[in-house]
């Protein structure tokens, strides 16, 4: 069976997401000499992620090592491996952290988690924040329309009566949206 990694290495250039292209084509090239397939990537103020399939886990690990003596490895993550699912504030608040770090793919992964046996009005606030970090994860691919489309379908989704869901704050999500929206452009804010 094969392996599926998540690593996430600096972005000590500080590589802006107009690079996108060349970052996924040079990264891309590193992993296939490798025996390695680069699934997704993505380009953060702090870091560059790196989704990639392996032929097994031995072969993902010694990747993990090369990138490691090439740059600094800020983490890593086993994409095959079963987490223990922890409850709803908790995994919101892990959501949240990750938001904050500008690590949108996971915020998607940790909520949908819990949104597949939500319901009713919860069932909406929860996915318009998975369509809020979708959106995000497509602006660090350098996705800019994509982005400010997945922003509208959030803001029509994030029904919610309350100023926040739990840790979220709800008003200020609405509020940048809004303002990403109408001027065009995108900008990355902690929650």
């Amino acid at each position: 069976m094969g392996a599926r990694y998540l690593v996430r290495v600096e972005n000590s250039r500080k590589l802006p997401i107009t690079d996108y292209s060349r970052v996924r084509q040079s990264y891309g090239r590193m992993l296939a000499d490798f025996g390695c397939r680069l699934n997704s990537s993505r380009i953060s103020s702090v870091a560059v992620e790196l989704d990639f399939f392996a032929p097994d886990r031995r072969k993902a690990e010694e990747m993990v090592e090369l990138l490691r003596s090439q740059v600094r490895v800020l983490s890593t993550s086993d994409l095959l491996a079963n987490e223990a699912v922890e409850g709803k504030e908790k995994t919101l608040e892990e959501a949240k952290r990750l938001f904050n770090e500008e690590r949108f793919w996971e915020v998607h992964e940790k909520v949908e988690g819990i949104w597949r046996t939500a319901s009713g009005e919860e069932k909406q606030v929860q996915q318009s924040i998975i369509l809020y970090a979708g959106a995000l994860v497509h602006y660090q691919k350098n996705e800019m329309e994509t982005t400010l489309r997945m922003l509208k379908r959030s803001l029509e989704k994030m029904k919610w009566s309350a100023d926040s869901y739990f840790c979220f704050d709800l008003s200020r999500m609405r509020r940048e949206a809004e303002g990403m929206i109408g001027r065009g452009s995108v900008s990355v804010f902690r929650l």
